[in-house]
């Protein structure tokens, strides 16, 4: 049955350990994307052909960023924990990397007055979100780290 096959795909495992991917939440996951792409389609379908010619401008860009959004979902969710914990020295040199390279000529865009932007790949995006996840990792960590002293000191 359909749920049969829900449940065992919940409980498969990923790299030998043994993961459960909520079945409610997941089909809520879908369906409030599922709507946003259905409203963003509506809402954009009359500016997209007029502006660019092509109707299904803006939900095709939306789609790519969907699909690199679940594919990061499915990295991050196979990483381990203590991988994580590793790297996150790493990630925040990362993050103060790409913060600063937005001050870059040719690589920071400036938007609105402000250069907080970074042209790749076609796509313009916000550093400071990307840093913003990287920071809280290595927030996480110390604490995972000092969480005796932490918990002394509270």
């Amino acid at each position: 049955s359909a749920q049969r096959t829900a449940m065992s795909f919940a409980r498969s495992s990923v790299r030998g350990r043994a993961v459960f991917v909520d079945p409610v939440t997941l089909a809520l996951v879908l369906a409030i994307l599922l709507f946003g792409l259905i409203m963003l389609t509506s809402a954009s379908i009359s500016i997209a052909g007029r502006d660019t010619g092509n109707p299904f401008y803006f939900i095709e860009r939306q789609l790519i960023a969907v699909l690199i959004g679940v594919a990061g979902g499915i990295a991050a969710f196979c990483l381990k924990c203590e991988r994580l914990e590793r790297l996150s020295p790493a990630l925040l040199v990362m993050a103060t990397l790409l913060l600063l390279a937005v001050l870059v000529p040719g690589l920071g865009e400036r938007v609105n007055g402000g250069r907080r932007w970074l042209h790749l790949a076609g796509f313009s995006f916000q550093i400071s979100d990307l840093a913003r996840i990287l920071v809280l990792i290595y927030v996480a960590s110390y604490a995972a780290r000092r969480q005796d002293e932490l918990a002394d000191s509270f």
